[in-house]
């Protein structure tokens, strides 16, 4: 367990390089882990606060979990079906986006609400979502994701598909990406992770961050 003052200053790095970075270049992913839950549910918390009072222009924050997820694809589409609600064509709008860009994200966003969405196969969602976070960013939107309890991720997902998805979230996965990915876990992602190929690791893409 950290003391109160070596939290505030991960707070304060957390703030300035994920939540509001002085630009978008400079947008990091991260993996912030430790055995004392309430520390880690404390700081996210606090963020999140913090980022609803002082939200980052053009950003949109999503706090998720791996709890309750029976698999990496209902994780997925909860996570569509949340900025189904949060990106309205307004807030798209509001935000910065790119105008010419919105109705094509409507349309995905609009499908992940109807009954089809909650039948479709992985290969499907995954396929309607193609370079989804790509496209976010072609249109001139950040993402600020918080996965909350990932460890669980490691028995949900059987392949390293999951993890080969975030680490092109991240600058070594794709150098000019503005996203970020904030992994919440007790143990260490090295520890999480299943292989991926071409030899990367998510690891050494997000560093870590103990609390």
């Amino acid at each position: 367990m950290q003391s109160g003052e070596e939290l505030n200053q991960v707070f304060q790095q957390l703030w300035n390089t994920v939540f509001q970075p002085v630009s978008r270049k400079d947008a990091q992913c991260c993996a912030v882990h430790g055995a004392t839950e309430s520390d880690r549910a404390a700081l996210m918390d606090g963020l999140t606060q913090r980022f609803r009072e002082i939200p980052s222009p053009g950003a949109f924050l999503f706090r998720t979990t791996m709890k309750g997820a029976a698999s990496i694809q209902a994780y997925w589409l909860s996570l569509y079906r949340e900025m189904a609600r949060q990106m309205t064509e307004d807030a798209l709008l509001g935000a910065g986006a790119v105008p010419e860009a919105v109705p094509g994200l409507r349309k995905k966003l609009d499908w992940v609400l109807t009954p089809d969405a909650t039948a479709a196969s992985a290969r499907k969602l995954r396929l309607m979502f193609d370079n989804w976070f790509i496209r976010l960013q072609e249109a001139n939107v950040r993402v600020v994701l918080v996965i909350d309890d990932f460890d669980l991720a490691r028995d949900l997902c059987t392949d390293g598909i999951f993890f080969m998805e975030l680490f092109t979230l991240s600058k070594k996965g794709n150098s000019s990406s503005f996203h970020s990915v904030v992994l919440v876990s007790r143990g260490r992602i090295q520890d999480i992770e299943h292989s991926m190929s071409g030899g990367s690791s998510l690891s050494d893409a997000y560093p870590a961050i103990q609390v």
